[in-house]
């Protein structure tokens, strides 16, 4: 009777639940310790988003130091515009983009502003000509 299961010996579910239980509780503290170096790491840098729509390619970097958002040409690294103080840009910790905004979160997601980012580059553009 090859191939059949030998039903004299009963199979142990308290072992089986057991080993689930451990890989379980590795998964968890992989993540959480994963979650922390994550959060560290980005919060120790500056974020950089990638601009891609209808349009426009650009790069977005926020400078915490200088209190800034700097736009730039993806393509040939061209500076496009800083936003400030004056556009509400002070403070900010981390960015994201939901659409055409740029979110911007201040410390513990506190203080949110939402920068339409189209508009601000094309005021940049005009008011430099």
């Amino acid at each position: 009777m090859a191939g059949m299961r030998d039903t004299t010996k009963p199979f142990h579910w308290v072992h089986a639940a057991g080993v689930l239980v451990a890989l379980a509780g590795i998964g968890i503290v992989v993540s959480m310790g994963q979650g922390g170096a994550s959060d560290d790491a980005a919060s120790a840098e500056n974020p950089l988003i990638h601009w891609r729509d209808a349009g426009h390619d650009w790069l977005v970097v926020l400078e915490r130091d200088a209190g800034e958002v700097a736009v730039y040409d993806a393509a040939d690294g061209r500076p496009l515009r800083r936003l400030g103080a004056a556009q509400g840009v002070a403070g900010a910790e981390r960015m994201v983009r939901e659409g055409p905004w740029l979110v911007l979160l201040g410390r513990e997601g506190g203080d949110v502003r939402w920068i339409n980012l189209a508009q601000q580059v094309q005021a940049g553009a005009l008011a430099a000509r």
